[in-house]
């Protein structure tokens, strides 16, 4: 599947999901308007940018294809195969060239006059075809497989790497080499500056140094702070910035004419596998292993935009020896990097490349990342099917009175505390015979309600310490519970795509409620009982009305699962967070996020609001607890003292103490009321 998003207009929300098989690369035309996608059924697909609609199946290989290139006008399309045949396709459709390659194509390029084409082999072979006439030359080379090949800016100049070193530059005027040099290390990423004087190589080494295309003889060589491999490289605003990234979350730029360090882009919390600069040369993108767009202004360093692409399209080199990244010579951008595979992303053509509409962060946040979940049953692939088992204590709630702590364990127990001496009060009868995974107080009788890995709720009599009635209609495991504040209500909902509503006086099902596309793993009512929000798997936050069952609202702005939601104690705010590290805050009267709150690199998992609603807590699986003032939204307080993931929280009923359980089996508190 390939999802695609405007990550900085915001305007567009696509999955393109209708492919045969495995997306192996993906390119953009130039013009933005077509994406075309190979996959390991041999097809090459053709989708609307615009809809998101397909347009058009292309068959004529009889392997997988491991090429593609628009040409710049995007009039045509070329793709070589492991077939060993090379394919040129016109706007219509039509295969206007199908000939026989002397190897499988790893590699290919247009050049700026679209109308010359280079195709690499694994046998060493150059071949540039005149896409026009069909006809061909072949350049004379030693027979190392070729990894990369990209034209010049002036297209009078290919460059090619081999062995996996060796860097020839071709006069095609000649069709003779003009100049050839090896390395210092492995290159893993080339670029062409914008009048095509210099040559930049990135290598396996951590070093990127300038070459001289008239000479061959290396100009400069830049400092290197980015540790390990070299993995891309392009030039930005007239040839006199380059921007590099290696073997973690770090973007550095440097000046050219200097060879200094101009800036460090950090944000993303894995390691990053492709960049660009826009085309008007003011922000540059990146996008990580998981799939995670940044978008920054390269004067301030700030962030602009932010967006998110599923796993299936973010990883598509990240297997084998992954990408070498190239320059891509389209107009208006001339130097930019393309990685093989992913080079529609990275090209300053694309709908991503557009900066206008990024003024406001909280919109604009919140628009981009609409495609991670958009289209229903598409975007997410059914993440949901990965397993949840979450160890020790996998849940925790105060009661309304404050006067308990309640948990759900992996053992099936469910056990009440005592939060001023921390002392164990009951174990409940009638427990679950699988893991207990959910939670909740209800105010009314004094009850409490639990879910399990054996698709039932449970619940108990707190007055009298007996079990309840048993809640049956899950046919799967449950994740999640929760109980209206007027206790009138129990939602539940877990490994289905259903949240059932329950009427907790009759302990009937009243509703069930429908919209999500995956499982359920957080569930949560408004104080005021008259809504109830439930996220989980499909990344997206859905709240209904309590007694209509209407569906109301349909939140997208996470990039992956949603492990948990919590209401602020006025009802205003609805906060979220999950397994893309951050807490996104939403106004619940009008369904936009008002911010996205990133302090942690890895997944959350538990939230809650303090009474007052002025602090929020967050933790998860950096087994720590980060304290949030809601209104400048910035950490107030980091609590160490967990020694493992954190599957709960809850502030004490005056706000003074903070408690969290976790796979420790251990219940931590902390006192808050030091300020």
């Amino acid at each position: 599947m390939v999802v695609l998003r405007d990550v900085l207009t915001g305007e567009q929300r696509i999955a393109f999901a209708d492919s045969g098989g495995t997306v192996t690369h993906v390119v953009f035309s130039a013009n933005g308007q077509l994406l075309a996608g190979s996959s390991s059924d041999a097809k090459i697909y053709l989708w609307s940018v615009r809809t998101g609609f397909r347009v058009g199946v292309l068959s004529g290989h009889d392997g997988m294809v491991s090429a593609l290139a628009f040409s710049p006008d995007g009039n045509l399309l070329a793709s070589g195969g492991t077939d060993t045949r090379v394919m040129i396709w016109n706007a219509s459709g039509q295969a206007q060239l199908s000939t026989l390659a002397n190897g499988t194509a790893t590699s290919a390029a247009f050049a700026p006059d679209s109308r010359t084409l280079a195709f690499g082999t694994t046998n060493g072979e150059v071949t540039l075809w005149d896409a026009t006439t069909g006809e061909s030359i072949s350049l004379q080379r030693s027979g190392s497989p070729v990894a990369a090949v990209v034209f010049s800016p002036s297209g009078n100049v290919l460059a090619t790497l081999s062995d996996p070193s060796r860097v020839e530059l071709w006069d095609l005027k000649s069709a003779s080499i003009s100049r050839a040099f090896d390395a210092p290390a492995a290159v893993r990423a080339m670029a062409f500056n914008g009048d095509g004087s210099a040559l930049a190589l990135g290598g396996d080494d951590g070093t990127v140094g300038l070459w001289s295309v008239d000479t061959g003889e290396q100009r400069m060589s830049l400092p290197n702070i980015l540790g390990g491999s070299i993995k891309g490289i392009a030039f930005g605003p007239g040839g006199r910035v380059l921007a590099g990234f290696g073997d973690d979350a770090r973007i550095t730029t440097w000046d050219v004419a200097s060879g200094a360090v101009d800036r460090v882009f950090s944000g993303q919390r894995d390691n990053v596998v492709d960049m660009a600069f826009g085309p008007d040369n003011t922000a540059i993108a990146s996008i990580s292993e998981r799939g995670n767009v940044i978008v920054w202004d390269l004067a301030s360093g700030r962030e602009r935009a932010i967006a998110q692409l599923p796993r299936e399209a973010s990883q598509v080199n990240a297997s084998g020896t992954g990408p070498i990244a190239v320059a891509s010579p389209n107009a208006g951008n001339a130097g930019s990097a393309a990685t093989m595979g992913l080079a529609g992303l990275a090209t300053g053509a694309t709908p991503s490349a557009s900066v206008s509409n990024a003024a406001q962060p909280g919109a604009a946040r919140t628009s981009a990342a609409k495609a991670v979940s958009a289209n229903a049953n598409g975007a997410v692939n059914r993440r949901g099917a990965r397993p949840r088992n979450w160890k020790g204590l996998s849940a925790l709630a105060m009661s309304p009175d404050g006067s308990s702590i309640g948990t759900a364990s992996d053992d099936g127990k469910v056990r009440l505390w005592d939060p001023g001496s921390g002392g164990l009060r009951l174990t409940l009868p009638g427990t679950l015979n699988t893991p207990s995974t959910a939670v909740a107080f209800s105010a009314r009788g004094g009850r409490l309600v639990a879910g399990g890995k054996d698709s039932d709720v449970r619940t108990w009599n707190l007055t009298t310490g007996t079990a309840g009635p048993v809640l049956q209609a899950h046919e799967h495991p449950v994740r999640a519970v929760a109980a209206s504040s007027d206790g009138a209500w129990i939602a539940s909902g877990g490994e289905e795509t259903r949240v059932m509503l329950w009427d907790a006086t009759t302990n009937r099902l009243h509703k069930i409620l429908t919209g999500s596309t995956d499982f359920i793993d957080a569930v949560a009512f408004s104080p005021d009982a008259r809504f109830v929000a439930a996220a989980g798997a499909d990344a997206r936050v859905l709240v209904w009305d309590v007694r209509t069952g209407k569906l109301l609202q349909d939140l997208h702005g996470h990039f992956d699962e949603i492990n948990a939601l919590t209401f602020s104690p006025d009802g205003s705010v609805l906060a979220s967070a999950g397994d893309d590290g951050r807490v996104l805050l939403w106004d619940v009267a009008t369904g936009t996020e008002i911010e996205a709150l990133q302090g942690d690199r890895y997944a959350i998992r538990a939230l809650a609001f303090a009474p007052d609603g002025k602090t929020l807590a967050s933790a998860g699986e950096e087994s720590r607890v980060l304290v949030w003032d809601v209104a400048t939204r910035t950490i107030r307080k980091t609590l160490d003292g967990s020694a493992s993931f954190i599957n709960g929280l809850a502030f004490s009923k005056n706000g003074s103490q903070l408690f969290a359980a976790g796979e420790s089996n251990v219940i931590v508190r902390w006192d808050l009321s030091g300020g």
